[in-house]
C-alpha cells in the first residue's frame, strides 16, 4: 500500500469507508481512532481497533497516514 492511493489497490465500497476514517485525519491533523466491523470479504464476524495519524513531510504537507490496528474475533 505504501506510495499508492487508496483507489489504486481498494474496491470503491471499501475505498468510501477508509475515507470516513481518512478525511477527518487530514483534515483536523489529529489522529483519529476508530472500533468496527471488518466487512472486507465478508469477514463480518472479524472487529478492528485501528489508529489513524498524519505524517507530515519536512514543509508540513501530508506525506502519509500511519494506519496502525488490531483485530480480533468477535461473537455473532
Amino acid at each position: 500500500m505504501k506510495g499508492k492511493r487508496g483507489q489504486e489497490f481498494l474496491p470503491p465500497l471499501i475505498e468510501e469507508r477508509w475515507r470516513t476514517v481518512f478525511n477527518p485525519v487530514r483534515a483536523r491533523k489529529e489522529p483519529v481512532k476508530a472500533t468496527t466491523q471488518i466487512a472486507f470479504k465478508d469477514m463480518r464476524w472479524l472487529r478492528t481497533e485501528m489508529l489513524v495519524a498524519l505524517l507530515a513531510d519536512a514543509g508540513g504537507g501530508v506525506a502519509m497516514l500511519l494506519i496502525c490496528f488490531a483485530s480480533w474475533s468477535s461473537s455473532r
